[in-house]
């Protein structure tokens, strides 16, 4: 495993003259061990009175995401630079989705999908419609007129599925506009 700042990491892309961490989604290692993680805090917060709702984090600001193009080309190093990870990654975020819900049965969970991709969007939202209580959505656009908040054909924007299932699944707004 690479080593950045002399610790351990899953992943270390390179590029614009500076180093961007990733853990090892492609690890089955890796991905069991949060899993461990998540349902011990389950078993631990599940039914504590304090804790009111649980947001799936997955990737980058614990959004489906596993990098931005923030300053950088990252998606394009991490196809690059780590070819495969992005497969697991998607592999990754419908496991979590099923191991939070296992883990919080009673209380209302959010998956942090978007920003995340048009089609990560679209597959976490039509995946946490299927859970039993539903999986709400948790929007993490900062702001409601972006140029990107609707979709075209295939491209499904920031709040086309908020829309979508706002009458059936619990929705999170985060806006600081």
């Amino acid at each position: 495993r690479p080593v950045v700042y002399g610790r351990k990491v899953g992943h270390a892309l390179r590029g614009c003259g500076t180093t961007a961490v990733l853990p090892m989604y492609d690890s089955p290692i890796w991905r069991e061990a949060y899993y461990q993680m998540v349902r011990a805090f389950g078993a631990r917060y599940g039914d504590h009175p304090q804790v009111t709702a649980v947001v799936i984090n997955t990737g980058l600001d614990g959004e489906t995401q596993p990098v931005k193009d923030w300053y950088c080309s990252w998606e394009t190093y991490l196809d690059q630079q780590a070819g495969g990870v992005r497969y697991h990654f998607g592999k990754f975020v419908s496991e979590a989705m099923a191991v939070y819900r296992q883990a919080f049965p009673r209380k209302p969970i959010f998956i942090n999908n978007a920003p995340g991709g048009s089609g990560m969007r679209k597959a976490t939202s039509d995946y946490a419609a299927t859970f039993t209580p539903p999986i709400g959505l948790k929007n993490s656009s900062l702001w409601i007129d972006r140029d990107s908040h609707q979709g075209y054909g295939n491209f499904y924007g920031l709040w086309d599925l908020v829309n979508t299932y706002s009458q059936t699944l619990p929705i999170w707004l985060e806006s600081a506009y």
